[in-house]
């Protein structure tokens, strides 16, 4: 064998090697994720220049973006509901006017607090920059919410700081790599932090194009894509299933793009989403706005499919101490300890816990800046002397589990909130209103799988009071009444009617049984119980019967 075939066939060795270390222990992502303009420490010096300059607006990224040359005449704005489309400069010019109309007619000050209610469109857009242009402080307010019920966003309003937001804009836009010739789409509304933080201000960032669908709607979703020359799509799990589960539109390949970036598509959704719509890589992460310990998952093929992030070695070795899966007991959803030590059991490799994350003690609001005027309910996220004494972890109150192959699982979301059409309902705050409809002495509100769905259905398990009977209670009532109060995603979908709610030594409802029963007709009457639910556009409850849950499960009856 002459030399040059010699080091032919040792350099296909090595890199044959190379790529199954790099496949079995993720070093190219943890290297791309831990160093370089993706690394915290890139973030970190980032916002640390920034401060010194005072620049730590959003309206400050705009104002930087309009001095690099040919960016003031690049789009940076599509509306498709209407057609209007806004360049950078003009963009900024619609902001400064509203800002100075803002300080002219209603004189608001920096530092005052002022919330924008409203669906997604343009004038939200320029209101949320204009307000920042000022200096004030706007207060995102989910529209869907009327009445009593808009006071639920109250007790536990997240604070976002400027930096967070402004290191948050910075971190997305390098860790998707984008640049200026990409055109983003979102249709998820403004006032969450998904399309807030994890579009707006990335796109902004890199000197890009957002397309703002007004709503999701499957009539409007893929031509909005298609003839505005998307490149990145955003996603939560409910619009993947409803576009999986649409008839063919004749775009919804006829596109350009590129990346699917979201959070919460089931495995069952994943790959059909992919195939159907031709999209190369589902870019799907883990965050919440008032957690930490974000992941991520590039996935192009059939490795990493169905993980919301990989944590290799090389991220084990630099960040391992710092984030840790702990056991926890499910029907009181309190952290396990050790009888002996005093001390927090670390889950096993696939084995689901609650993800902590190791804080400053010192300075725990360097991490998490906690709940709006509610320190009860930040202090509630904090978890001490977990592997010794004086340490301080936060509790995500999520559960997931790592694989020993590196990847990492979402299991099930803990507390007193589930998921259902991509929004969070408080379960207390459902129950303390169905509690004062005449009848009901006890209620427990949570959240139920449900075979074919995204996230978790509701379901109140209710104890009528001494005078009430199954045939005598208002069931049609309380269906009118619960729709007529709540946003309809919070409405619970299934009643069950049960004798007693079990507590706790401490006074906490027991729901974790009631959880895994869930909708199951069978094992729920097979207690003694009743389960009572709200057809697809109905607002009575009525009986739920075996034949109902067998056409949810056939697909033939979607919630």
């Amino acid at each position: 064998m002459d030399s040059v075939t010699t080091a032919a066939a040792a350099t296909v060795g090595t890199l044959a090697v190379s790529a199954y270390l790099n496949a079995k222990l993720h070093f190219r992502h943890d290297m791309r994720n831990l160093f370089g303009s993706r690394s915290p420490q890139y973030a970190i010096d980032y916002i640390t220049e920034r401060v010194k300059k005072d620049r730590i607006l959003q309206y400050h990224i705009l104002e930087e973006q309009l001095q690099i040359p040919g960016r003031a005449d690049s789009l940076f704005l599509i509306f498709p509901t209407d057609g209007r489309k806004w360049t950078y400069k003009q963009f900024y010019d619609d902001v400064n006017r509203a800002g100075n109309w803002l300080l002219q007619e209603y004189e608001i000050k920096k530092g005052e607090v002022v919330a924008l209610d409203g669906p997604n469109n343009p004038e939200y857009l320029i209101l949320w920059f204009a307000l920042d242009s000022i200096g004030a402080c706007p207060s995102y307010i989910n529209c869907n919410l009327t009445k009593n019920t808009l006071t639920h966003c109250l007790p536990k309003g997240v604070v976002m700081t400027s930096g967070r937001e402004i290191v948050n804009g910075f971190s997305i836009s390098k860790l998707l790599n984008l640049k200026p010739a990409d055109v983003f789409y979102t249709c998820l509304p403004l006032y969450h932090a998904a399309a807030h933080a994890l579009c707006i201000t990335p796109v902004l960032n890199a000197g890009a194009t957002v397309i703002l669908g007004r709503k999701f709607s499957h009539s409007t979703f893929w031509p909005e894509v298609s003839l505005n020359g998307a490149t990145h799509i955003q996603y939560v799990g409910e619009l993947c299933r409803y576009l999986i589960h649409s008839r063919p539109h004749p775009l919804e390949r006829e596109h350009k793009v590129r990346m699917a970036w979201g959070n919460g598509i089931r495995p069952d959704v994943w790959e059909p989403f992919r195939q159907r719509f031709n999209i190369p890589v589902i870019h799907e992460l883990y965050a919440a706005t008032d957690g930490m310990g974000p992941m991520f998952n590039f996935n192009r093929g059939d490795f990493s499919k169905h993980a919301i992030g990989i944590r290799g070695l090389l991220w084990h070795m630099v960040q391992g101490p710092n984030e840790k899966i702990v056991r926890i007991d499910i029907d009181t959803e309190e952290i396990l300890r050790d009888p002996r030590t005093g001390r927090v059991i670390i889950c096993k490799a696939g084995e689901p816990g609650e993800a902590i994350h190791k804080i400053d003690p010192v300075n725990p609001k360097a991490a998490f800046a906690g709940y709006f005027d509610n320190e009860g309910a930040s202090n509630k996220r904090f978890i001490k002397d977990v592997f010794k004494k004086g340490d301080l972890w936060f509790r995500s109150g999520d559960m997931m589990r790592y694989d020993p192959s590196g990847l990492v699982y979402f299991v099930d979301r803990l507390g007193d909130t589930f998921r259902w059409k991509s929004e969070n309902v408080a379960t207390n705050e459902v129950a303390d209103l169905l509690g004062t409809f005449p009848g009901i002495n006890e209620c427990a509100v949570y959240g139920v799988l449900v075979p074919h769905a995204d996230g978790r259905a509701g379901c109140a398990a209710i104890v009528l009071g001494e005078d009430k009977t199954e045939g005598t209670f208002d069931f049609k009532g309380l269906g009118k009444f619960a729709v007529a109060q709540l946003p309809r995603y919070a409405v619970p979908i299934f009643i069950r009617l049960t004798p007693q709610i079990s507590y706790t030594g401490t006074m906490k409802m027991q729901k974790g049984t009631l959880r895994k029963e869930g909708c199951d007709v069978e094992l729920v009457e097979k207690t003694g119980d009743k389960l009572y639910w709200i057809p697809p556009g109905s607002d009575e409850y009525v009986p739920f019967k075996k034949t109902d849950y067998e056409q949810i499960q056939a697909e033939k009856s979607r919630l």
